[in-house]
């Protein structure tokens, strides 16, 4: 008998929209303000505009509140081994707007514990995570017949991830990720975040 276990995965968590449209529309005025009044950095975006890096507490506050409570949920409450970790949550921000033609390459977080992605418009599953051992498994996932090996961690595949209008998406900033060529008319926006863990303790 046969038994595969698929051990050490990636997990990437999604928070689906639960606000209105009204708040979209005032970060999206910021985005744009940003474009007119500052220059592009140059980083992973291939065209397109990617803001400087701005501080957590220069964001608009109601979209804090917002984020704020997803970070909520995400973060506080848990409990491991009966002990509580306390910490402070270091967060930087930057606005990305892509045109038809526009792309990201591919690129990680270094010297960050999360990312976090905030889908401003549709990104039309714009979003892929590079499969971290595509490189260092290649002769043995071709030796391997193809019926042995997991159908989500094969040779090369990257994933697409999925998110709507509004959703956030956190994920390990070590994880390589890239944002495909837009190819709509209208603009994709976005805001990417650094979650950087300050301070880590443990208490009873």
């Amino acid at each position: 008998m046969k038994e595969r276990s698929l051990l050490f995965s990636t997990p990437v968590w999604r928070y689906k929209y639960i606000g209105g449209q009204n708040l979209l529309d005032k970060v999206i005025e910021s985005a744009y303000y940003c474009e007119k009044n500052i220059p592009s950095a140059d980083h992973s975006n291939r065209g397109g505009y990617q803001s400087p890096g701005f501080y957590w507490k220069d964001f608009l506050p109601e979209a804090q509140e917002y984020l704020n409570a997803v970070l909520k949920d995400f973060l506080e409450g848990e409990k491991i081994t009966g002990n509580e970790v306390k910490y402070n949550l270091d967060i930087n921000y930057w606005y990305n707007i892509n045109r038809k033609g526009n792309f990201n390459d591919s690129h990680n977080h270094p010297g960050n514990h999360l990312v976090m992605i905030w889908y401003l418009t549709d990104q039309e599953r714009s979003l892929v995570l590079h499969n971290p051992n595509s490189y260092s498994r290649y002769v043995i996932d071709q030796l391997i017949a193809k019926k042995n090996l997991p159908d989500d961690n094969g040779i090369g595949v990257d994933t697409h991830v999925s998110a709507d209008k509004g959703d956030v998406l956190i994920f390990p900033a070590d994880v390589l990720h890239s944002v495909k060529c837009h190819d709509k008319d209208t603009d994709r926006i976005s805001i990417s975040f650094n979650l950087n863990f300050l301070n880590l303790e443990w208490e009873s």
